[in-house]
């Protein structure tokens, strides 16, 4: 397997608009529940379920579907949004092989690990620095939860997101794509929920 066929650049040729549209990459990292749904077996069906997350989340509903969450899966942060930069390369240095991989079209992707251990060495307030710090707590989490009668991993799905010159998405700076950060109430029920994050994207320094 090469990791290049998981780059941004790779997968963003594969989306419908290109690098025309996107630059950003969306994706969305949980912790599994039940093992057999739809939902963890296509990455067309995983990353229709993140997008409607995404947008349920704006509306202060952290159970977009809640047949999936947190039933099937159980997020640790919002759906995530990465400037330019795919996690997927990274994910499989850090975890291995996956046990699952779907790669559909217009360059939506899903994977599930088995949960390992790592060191954490990048700066948080990057791209890379942050799934790194997501990663580790969703590893911490599946492990946690081994006794149970199914295994959890983690599971990754993602696809070319949105562009950072575009605007309509509930905030007043152009570009922002995130306004989780700026509502204290919604802040509270994502921790509340076991968000160890509560932002798009990585703390700002």
């Amino acid at each position: 397997m090469n990791h290049s066929d998981f780059s941004f650049e790779t997968l963003v040729k594969q989306s419908a608009g290109g690098e025309r549209i996107y630059s950003t990459f969306a994706y969305w990292l949980c912790v599994t529940g039940w093992p057999f749904s739809r939902v963890l077996r296509s990455a067309d069906w995983a990353c229709a379920a993140m997008s409607h997350q995404y947008d349920t989340e704006e509306q202060d509903n952290l159970r977009g579907f809640p047949q999936y969450v947190p039933r099937v899966i159980r997020p640790i942060a919002p759906v995530t949004v990465a400037y330019r930069w795919s996690p997927f390369p990274r994910a499989i240095e850090l975890l291995g092989q996956p046990t699952r991989i779907r790669m559909d079209e217009y360059g939506t992707v899903l994977m599930l690990f088995e949960p390992s251990h790592f060191e954490t060495a990048n700066d948080p307030c990057t791209d890379l620095g942050h799934f790194e710090f997501l990663l580790k707590h969703a590893c911490e989490r599946a492990m946690q939860s081994r006794h149970l009668m199914f295994k959890r991993q983690v599971f990754l799905c993602g696809s070319p997101g949105w562009s950072y010159k575009l605007t309509g998405f509930n905030s007043s700076e152009e570009g922002d794509l995130d306004c989780c950060y700026e509502n204290e109430e919604r802040a509270e029920l994502m921790k509340e929920f076991g968000f160890v994050h509560c932002s798009r994207k990585p703390p700002r320094k």
